[in-house]
């Protein structure tokens, strides 16, 4: 995926953090830890969704809830509207996890992923970005591609996925991204699912994954390139919740 965040440098968290995400029902993100990202135009992909700041709130049960919600314009047009959130704050080398319920359905593409937070300064993919986990359509497979620049800036992919004999589905998963020196790794309920090193990144790919902090986001997009438009079997609302998301410091 590719995305946007703001162009200003943000505080670099470097001790132990977490957003539970209690509070009542229908309540907003906690401004001070997560902002917003806004509108429609694609997000560089062709998808179909509007991101409004009313398709997430809290559930009232200690989760987050980003809803995908598909309905019909009195014109007949159809609308897409989602949501899309970012920290704040950049995260130093450590271990980044989430406990995350993926929502299915054909066109549906949820996503827990970082940008460098220098990406306002750089661009993209010269800032980096890290798919913790990416579900189009369904959960038989996830999704856990990395992305750097040739020498040139174009975009080369480090590519991994991974089989589930039971898909993902709506039950909570622990993912997690742990970025120390030279070393990108990501795990599912403590498993490996892909990792990088300088030794084994694609040809081509310039290593940029200690440039600077990363910042976190979770996205329900609908539509676009990868998973295609939604069809007649996808639900009108789907949600995707976070239980919490946490950050440990790396040692020493």
């Amino acid at each position: 995926m590719s995305g946007a965040t703001g162009s200003t440098q943000p505080a670099v968290v470097t001790e132990a953090w977490q957003d539970e995400f209690d509070g009542a029902e229908g309540a907003g993100i906690d401004s001070a830890l997560w902002a917003l990202n806004l509108g429609a135009g694609g997000w560089g992909n062709n998808e179909l969704q509007e991101y409004t700041a009313d398709n997430v709130a809290l559930d009232g049960a200690s989760h987050l809830a980003i809803s995908a919600t598909i309905t019909t314009n009195a014109d007949g047009s159809t609308a897409y509207r989602s949501s899309s959130i970012v920290t704040t704050q950049a995260f130093s080398y450590g271990t980044l996890s989430a406990r995350i319920t993926l929502p299915t359905g054909q066109g549906l593409l949820p996503a827990f992923w970082l940008l460098g937070s220098n990406i306002g300064e750089v661009g993209w993919p010269q800032s980096g970005e890290i798919d913790v986990v990416e579900t189009p359509n369904d959960t038989s497979t996830s999704h856990h591609n990395i992305h750097g620049p040739s020498a040139s800036g174009t975009d080369v992919v480090a590519n991994a996925s991974t089989d589930h004999v039971e898909p993902l589905g709506d039950d909570w998963h622990v993912y997690a991204v742990t970025r120390t020196p030279g070393n990108v790794r990501i795990s599912i309920d403590g498993v490996l699912v892909a990792s990088l090193t300088e030794a084994t990144m694609p040809d081509g790919m310039e290593w940029v994954f200690d440039d600077a902090p990363f910042r976190a986001l979770f996205t329900l997009a609908i539509g676009g390139n990868w998973p295609g438009d939604p069809d007649e079997t996808t639900p009108a609302v789907s949600t995707m919740l976070i239980d919490w998301m946490r950050f440990e410091p790396a040692a020493g």
